[in-house]
């Protein structure tokens, strides 16, 4: 499924692997003020607030299984934000809610193309930032390489946790995901504090209905990162 996305990308990029996970810090408010928040961060280099570490390809790593089935599951993050996932044909919907914003903020990923676009409520209408997942990382998305390193039991369900390299010397992230590619929890370094920064605590897998992985049509757009001049624009529905 497409979105209206750039699907052309780095190759040196595309083949490094890559976790993404939530790094566990609130947001200052709803709206536009989180969408301001996230461009001073992307202009750091940091991407959109949410977004932290970039994880390469061990020597002897193996792709990270990605969902191959439609399921919804329910986790939360270490910042104590809630979050709904769906996947359905290639496509996760993320539906979340953090402390100290007042709106919902709602994720639509690629995991081919690895980009991803996050939607947000302001007092002027939603708005939407596209991210490049192959540069980025955050949410606890997995997809890339990884080496297994066990296995453990996440809300149920067993899963294997893959160790991935962070970027950062001694502080790998680990995620716990399912034979069908279900990433069920990821544990990394945030702010020097070893940490689970995301887990799910209920999952189950059934059919989704594809019209929730549409886009709303005509969302301004900011791009990240972020090109001289703020870089808006439309973002395009699913076809």
């Amino acid at each position: 499924m497409r979105f209206g996305l750039n699907r052309a990308g780095d190759a040196k990029s595309r083949r490094r692997g890559r976790c993404f996970i939530w790094p566990g810090r609130p947001a200052d408010r709803a709206g536009g003020a989180w969408m301001r928040f996230a461009a001073e961060r992307a202009r750091a280099g940091l991407a959109a607030a949410v977004l932290a570490g970039v994880p390469v390809a061990a020597p002897a790593a193996e792709t990270l299984p990605v969902p191959s089935v439609d399921f919804t599951a329910e986790g939360s993050f270490a910042s104590g934000g809630k979050m709904t996932v769906r996947h359905h044909g290639g496509v996760l919907r993320l539906d979340m809610t953090m402390p100290g914003v007042a709106a919902p903020v709602t994720g639509y990923f690629d995991l081919a193309a690895k980009k991803a676009l996050m939607v947000v409520a302001t007092a002027a209408g939603p708005m939407a930032m596209e991210v490049n997942l192959a540069e980025q990382a955050g949410f606890g998305v997995t997809v890339g390489q990884g080496e297994r390193a066990g296995q453990d039991t996440v809300a149920g369900e067993p899963c294997a946790i893959w160790r991935i390299e962070s970027g950062r010397a001694g502080e790998p992230a680990e995620a716990c995901i399912t034979g069908d590619g279900i990433a069920l929890r990821t544990d990394a370094t945030v702010g020097g504090r070893r940490q689970t920064v995301f887990e799910i605590a209920s999952l189950s897998r059934a059919a989704q209905d594809p019209a929730v992985f549409r886009l709303p049509s005509n969302l301004p757009m900011m791009r990240l990162p972020l090109p001289p001049g703020g870089g808006k624009g439309p973002a395009r529905p699913a076809p």
